[in-house]
């Protein structure tokens, strides 16, 4: 109890976030108190393992579980955040920009189907695969360099500043959706359901761009989520307007077919997600040249291991190549060959 109580302090005094390890029955109350309880299965029982978020063996796993799966765990969970209230963001304040010049009458260009499906199933299951799996570094890194994991001890990846920063981008990317596309349509003749099918689907492949922008690791299920999400964003609309729904508000039949059989379509559909996404590029280009972090050092310093390990391989392939055996020559079938020499001149 008297632990408990040690934790509460610490937590209410030092407003900090607190970690709680025991192996026993008498842990088990601090265990629950702190932000994040480890147990150790051992002598003393299971009471420990049971309440507690993690288990382990011994005490000698805490290194790893703390300097890379918490870094990791971190930096997921708080980019995975920030990309949440981007991509929301930004698809709400693009219905904002329609209103204005719709004289906020209240109509939607985007059908109640596409309304569900961009959180159901257009933009989740990238950043699903993002939040679980991502690795900004590689676990022989971060073990090496332990002050990798003040990133996040001091929380630098979620913060006021970077949350500000991606609203911006939100509000920003929404705007440039909107504009383009209602620039290349000013002088022709489209409907509401057209127009709404243009910039949903414009706003998918954009924030899903921005996604692949941001993750550091890359791996099957990262290429077959991501870009199976932009195939199955097209692809669903095209059976989806072949089907003759009778809707009250927005008639949907062959509506998406109609625009996607245009090149103009195709043309903003690459055009929007280049100028909304040039300010990020620009942005990440400057900070890693010039206000690299201690996590983009690292990253440089390991890519440059990577591709001198690289040429280590390659090099002791090319010297491990084997040599083509040379026939061994008898010294009596060199002095024979003399003695032709000699007789033939």
């Amino acid at each position: 109890m008297l632990q408990a109580q040690v934790v509460q302090l610490v937590k209410t005094k030092l407003n900090a976030m607190t970690l709680g390890i025991g192996d026993g029955a008498n842990d088990v109350s601090m265990i629950q108190m702190a932000d994040v309880g480890v147990g150790i299965s051992g002598r003393e029982g299971m009471q420990a393992v049971i309440a507690s978020d993690f288990a382990m063996g011994r005490f000698h796993f805490l290194q790893k579980l703390l300097l890379v799966h918490g870094h990791w765990c971190y930096s997921r969970l708080a980019r995975l955040i920030l990309y949440f209230f981007y991509k929301n963001v930004a698809f709400a304040v693009l219905l904002f920009w329609f209103q204005i010049i719709n004289g906020y009458s209240g109509s939607n260009p985007v059908d109640g189907v596409n309304l569900f499906m961009f959180n159901l199933a257009y933009t989740s299951l990238p950043i699903i695969v993002v939040g679980v799996a991502d690795q900004d570094l590689r676990s022989e890194v971060l073990m090496r360099d332990k002050s990798l994991y003040a990133q996040g001890r001091l929380s630098q990846i979620y913060t006021r500043g970077k949350f500000w920063i991606f609203m911006l981008e939100a509000f920003y990317q929404s705007l440039v959706v909107f504009l383009v596309a209602s620039s290349a349509y000013h002088l022709d003749v489209i409907g509401l359901a057209e127009f709404g099918f243009i910039i949903n689907i414009s706003i998918v492949f954009t924030v899903s761009l921005h996604l692949a922008i941001e993750t550091y690791h890359w791996t099957i299920a990262n290429h077959v989520v991501l870009w199976g999400s932009l195939i199955f964003t097209i692809v669903f609309n095209l059976v989806y307007c072949a089907i003759d729904t009778r809707q009250i508000f927005i008639d949907t039949y062959q509506v998406f077919i109609v625009t996607a059989s245009r090149g103009k379509f195709w043309f903003i559909l690459i055009l929007i997600p280049f100028v909304a996404l040039l300010p990020r590029l620009i942005f990440r280009a400057v900070r890693q040249e010039l206000f690299p972090s201690e996590v983009l050092q690292a990253r440089a310093l390991e890519k440059e291991d990577q591709m001198y390990c690289r040429c280590l391989s390659k090099t002791a392939h090319i010297n491990t190549t084997p040599v083509e055996p040379v026939e061994p020559v008898l010294f009596s079938q060199i002095q024979a060959n003399n003695v032709s020499h000699d007789n033939g001149t």
